[in-house]
């Protein structure tokens, strides 16, 4: 044996000896980590469980990727770079406090309920989490269940990491702490946060996986860093894990990274795996399914082409769907006696599929996903040229992605409650993901063509900003001979910009409303989106005048005012209008609280330009009925005040409407 082979050998059992302590020690660290993380104050090798110790464990995590890296001889800098920032996302994670919402409590009630009772019977659960006398849930199914409105898909997501956060909970009372070990303590808790934050870092890498056969490496990461850090899927990673959505974007990008893989071209084995992560994605989002067109496009081609292999790999395909379901199929015939609801179990009327809420769901301030989530149109606009550019791929997932946006403008609630951005996008933030990296590449080749060009629009942010700095200075927003507060200046200079040209990422809907209701565009931002007498048909509505009237009011009035004990507004116009917006057609009744003064003025009240009334409007206030009912569109409504002013200095003070729902 020669010399130069004999140090190869050696050299090659040292670099595996040392892959093996690295590996050894990562898997340590992660594990102490963990604990930490999930009790908040313990470790299992009792080393300092603060922020500053949870940062010290980072490092440590850092610096064995680091030299795993450089041993291994890898040359992947985006995904170390990726890892890197993954650290400081669970820095944040540890640091921050965060407050599990309804809907956690319903989700996180499936893998307690399992896990503990062996069941669906989430009774005591909903009593532990003293959800059990909301009249949604109050009254018992047929088979004796509480109802559940949710999926069960995240419980089977969690378990492992419940089942970590009850070995935890027992190790530390082991060690003497005291640990709510029934399944709704801060162990369980965190445990399954922690493994919605996995989830996520693992969606991170298979976007960036799944944009890398499409784009170059740093297209490939630029897009998957925006879709990451630019959208709403960081906010369910770290703030509010307990949603489902987290796992939502995980299983979409699991989905279509296995199917873009396999196209049901690599035998019968792939199929069903292909169809086993359909099945389970669909039980973590419903509406998630529409994907699923993806690969029967492929087998509708396969058919045409008389492909045996592909039109045996439907059959397979579905057969592994159904398995990947069936927890949702099991719970749906454990709560409500039946295997498939033929509606959602939110009720019939959850959604409305010739209604949709298309501006509102886009635009709207109240959610809107692209002024919300402003990378989002480089997602919308950039798919446009990649479809032409790789047509057999991008067109399919352009229509799933078409399809999905249209299901949720058609949601009873399409502003997703409480909601960061729109929630229910989650699946669609892969397929959105080839959108950023095509509009980033685009950039990138008209930066380094057009330099000049570029530099030139960085610039003209410094004469925008001293003109809108000189603007305020002239209305007296700010001291003209005083110290000045600059985050004073900044709102200012926002609000003035906003009010003239409205939210640029909420144009064109801002435009057109502007145009249409001949008012500010900014004004779009706080009529669109916010109803009366929708979803819930209350007898009445009342917008009553005050500091915070809603944005209702339009331009012709004055700011709020505090006149006798009360807040009003006041108009010197002889039309002065008011902004309703209406979720469905309704037949309404206007009630009035006005004064004018000095004199007696008659006010004419007219709908969308249609008189509807007049009444004679006397100093002091006084509430006026008007005897005929309105029709109220859907959409937005104008009510105007017109006061017959006869002198100069008459004014009307408006104090509170009432509209009272009309049943025909």
């Amino acid at each position: 044996m020669s010399w130069k082979t004999l140090r190869r050998k050696v050299s090659r059992r040292t670099h595996g000896s040392r892959g093996w302590l690295i590996g050894v020690l990562l898997v340590a660290v992660t594990l102490d980590l963990f604990a930490v993380l999930i009790s908040r104050d313990w470790s299992l090798f009792g080393f300092p469980a603060s922020e500053s110790g949870v940062a010290f464990r980072l490092l440590i995590l850092a610096g064995l990727a680091v030299a795993l890296y450089r041993l291994r001889g890898w040359k992947d800098g985006y995904s170390l770079v990726l890892f890197a920032l993954m650290l400081l996302t669970v820095q944040q994670f540890h640091s921050i406090e965060r407050r599990m919402v309804a809907d956690g409590f319903y989700y996180f009630s499936y893998v307690q309920s399992f896990w503990k009772d062996f069941d669906v019977n989430f009774e005591n659960e909903y009593r532990m989490h003293g959800l059990i006398e909301r009249q949604s849930i109050e009254i018992p199914t047929v088979t004796g269940y509480r109802r559940s409105i949710f999926s069960a898909g995240p419980g089977v997501f969690w378990s492992p990491f419940f089942l970590l956060g009850e070995a935890v909970g027992r190790l530390a009372t082991f060690r003497g702490l005291d640990v709510n070990l029934q399944g709704n303590g801060p162990f369980h808790w965190n445990a399954v946060a922690v493994g919605s934050l996995v989830y996520g870092f693992a969606a991170v890498f298979l976007v960036q996986s799944l944009l890398r056969r499409y784009f170059t490496w740093t297209v490939a990461f630029a897009g998957t860093l925006l879709i990451w850090l630019g959208t709403q899927f960081h906010w369910y990673m770290v703030y509010q894990p307990w949603m489902s959505h987290a796992i939502g974007t995980f299983t979409a990008a699991w989905f279509i990274w296995s199917w873009d893989r396999s196209r049901l071209e690599r035998g019968w084995k792939n199929a069903l795996s292909l169809g086993l992560i359909g099945g389970l994605m669909v039980c973590v989002r419903w509406q998630n399914g529409l994907l699923l067109f993806l690969p029967l496009f492929d087998w509708l081609w396969g058919v045409r082409r008389r492909n045996p292999g592909v039109i045996v790999a439907g059959p397979v395909l579905f057969a592994g769907f159904m398995v990947g379901l069936s927890p949702q199929l099991f719970a749906w015939k454990a709560i409500y006696g039946e295997y498939l609801l033929v509606h959602p179990p939110h009720g019939a009327n959850f959604v409305d599929y010739w209604e949709p809420f298309t501006l509102e769901t886009l635009f709207s301030s109240r959610h809107g996903l692209l002024s919300w989530t402003p990378i989002l149109w480089l997602g919308f606009v950039g798919l446009i040229p990649l479809v032409k550019k790789r047509w057999a791929t991008v067109w399919m997932m352009a229509f799933c992605l078409v399809l999905m946006t249209y299901v949720n403008m058609c949601i009873l609630d399409w502003w997703a409650g409480n909601s960061f951005s729109n929630r229910r996008f989650d699946g669609a933030l892969p397929i959105l993901a080839f959108g950023v990296a095509a509009s980033f590449e685009y950039v990138q080749r008209f930066v380094s063509r057009r330099p000049a060009l570029a530099a030139g629009l960085f610039l003209v942010f410094f004469p925008a900003w001293n003109m809108l700095f000189m603007d305020q200075y002239h209305r007296h927003q700010i001291h003209i001979d005083d110290t000045v507060s600059f985050s004073e200046v900044v709102a200012n200079s926002t609000e003035n910009f906003f009010d003239s040209v409205g939210y640029p990422f909420a144009w064109p809907a801002n435009w057109w409303f502007a145009w249409s209701y001949n008012t500010s565009p900014a004004k779009f931002d706080t009529v669109v989106g916010r109803y009366f007498f929708y979803p819930n048909r209350v007898r009445s509505e009342i917008l009553e005048i005050g500091e915070d009237d809603g944005g209702l009011i339009g331009d012709e009035w004055g700011e709020p005012e505090l006149r006798m004990d009360r807040w009003v507004r006041v108009t010197r116009r002889k039309e002065a209008r008011l902004f309703v917006h209406m979720g469905r057609d309704e037949t309404l009744r206007l009630s009035l609280s006005v004064s004018v003064r000095p004199e007696p003025v008659e006010v004419a009240v007219a709908v969308n330009g249609n008189e509807v009334g007049r009444f004679l409007a006397t100093p002091g206030f006084s509430e006026y009925q008007l005897n005929a009912a309105s029709r109220l569109r859907r959409g937005t409504n104008t009510v105007s005040l017109r006061p017959q002013f006869r002198e100069a200095g008459q004014i009307l003070l408006l104090d509170r409407v009432t509209f009272e729902l009309v049943d025909r």
